[in-house]
Parts: structure tokens; C-alpha cells; sequence
């Protein structure tokens, strides 16, 4: 039975920027949980779609990484 990624109130399109690059936002792609068990988003730069990467969900939510912009 496939179990659900726990999404910890993040959303597909939600926006965040880094806390040290402020003019730098990144969009919530996707949600997906890892080979490691933990959940993760797949992010997009708005400003250059070519840009992509990988955070874990609890960098987005439970460090000051990263704030929820917009």
C-alpha cells in the first residue's frame, strides 16, 4: 500500500526564497517522498525555469533557510 507524503503545509506553487538571497525566488514543483523515507520538494527558479533543485520539506518549514514569499 503506497503511503502519502506528508506535506507539512506545503503547497505546488508555493514560493520561498533563500534567507541570504533575497531577490532569488523558487516555486514548489512538486512534493515526493525519497528513497530515504523523507519528504522533499522539487523546486523551479522562477526567473530561469532551467534552474531546478531538491530541499527537503523540514528546510522549507523548520530551519531559517528559507521564507515563504508572497
Amino acid at each position: 500500500m503506497a503511503r502519502r507524503v506528508r506535506t507539512l503545509d506545503i503547497n505546488i506553487g508555493q514560493r520561498f526564497r533563500k534567507a541570504e538571497a533575497s531577490r532569488i525566488i523558487w516555486e514548489v514543483a512538486s512534493i515526493f517522498r525519497g528513497t530515504d523515507g523523507k519528504p522533499y520538494a522539487h523546486l523551479i527558479r522562477i526567473d530561469d525555469m532551467t534552474m531546478r533543485k531538491t530541499v527537503a520539506l523540514a528546510a522549507l518549514t523548520e530551519s531559517n533557510q528559507y521564507l515563504s514569499f508572497g
